[in-house]
């Protein structure tokens, strides 16, 4: 009898002391529960203090500093949103609306800089899912020095035209060419589909070629098949007038700095201004 009780003890101490455990382990997990609920409520707060004013608003209430929600509480620590958010909408469409009270200019969205230095840049980006930025838009908050940035291709379009690149204005290749008109510019600025018009003060319009002989002015045909450029020599003694298979065109008329013509490489008229009769002879 006394060896069963024995047992038995033995039998209820381990139970007791397992029940301990467990009792230990769950008043942890309570803790770390009403943490996360101190958390989500104050998140919770937030959210309906900064819907107050619309919601206000709807009502008819007026605008008032009585009427204002107090600031909100600080949040400590990432707000999770499960779902949609919809701020001046009770019923959002995409993952977050935001709706203005009312109609006119407004503050709606604010990206303010933590500083007042150069590069402290507030930025709003498009990322893919694996965290790569594809869009960037920021601006130096000392100077307002604006850049947007694509990874890839940068397309714009304008009005309800949809999204195809029948309808796609502006072209910017990452090589840095532009094209107006086409989406596959063949130069550093290409206008295809369209003409350009330049009013410029006192008819002013430069075109430099950088190096000796390069085509300062290329004028193509639909099928590139034959062209006409205009080049210059070296600090712009000569003028070069070429023809021929883009881009593969040859020099056939030169204007000297000293007032001679050359065709296809022969004295035409000279200084004199006397054609040469040697060069029209068979």
């Amino acid at each position: 009898m006394q060896e069963e009780l024995g047992a038995r003890l033995s039998e209820v101490q381990r139970e007791y002391g397992a029940a301990q455990s467990q009792l230990q382990t769950l008043a942890s997990q309570v803790t770390e529960l009403h943490a996360s609920l101190v958390q989500m409520n104050s998140a919770l707060q937030d959210l309906q203090l900064a819907l107050g004013p619309s919601k206000a608003a709807q009502s008819g209430a007026t605008n008032s500093a009585a009427a204002r929600p107090l600031a909100p509480a600080d949040t400590f620590g990432d707000v999770y949103v499960q779902g949609s958010l919809g701020v001046g909408t009770p019923t959002p469409v995409g993952r977050a609306d935001i709706v203005a009270a009312g109609p006119g200019a407004q503050e709606v969205v604010n990206l303010i800089a933590g500083g007042s230095g150069p590069g402290d840049l507030p930025s709003l980006r498009w990322k893919a899912s694996n965290g790569t930025i594809e869009l960037d838009l920021w601006t130096d908050s000392e100077n307002g020095y604006s850049r947007l940035k694509s990874a890839g291709v940068l397309g714009l379009h304008a009005g309800n035209v949809g999204w195809d690149a029948d309808n796609e204005f502006v072209t910017i290749q990452t090589s840095g060419a532009v094209g107006i008109g086409t989406t596959a510019p063949l130069a550093r600025l290409d206008v295809g589909n369209g003409g350009i018009l330049l009013d410029t003060p006192d008819n002013n319009i430069t075109v430099r070629a950088d190096s000796e002989g390069a085509d300062a002015l290329v004028i193509l045909r639909a099928d590139q098949s034959h062209t006409v450029s205009l080049a210059t020599s070296a600090y712009g003694k000569d003028l070069i007038i070429k023809a021929g298979l883009w881009p593969n065109q040859v020099e056939r008329i030169r204007f000297t700095s000293t007032g001679e013509i050359h065709v296809n490489g022969v004295t035409a008229i000279g200084t004199d201004g006397v054609a040469r009769q040697s060069y029209y002879a068979p």
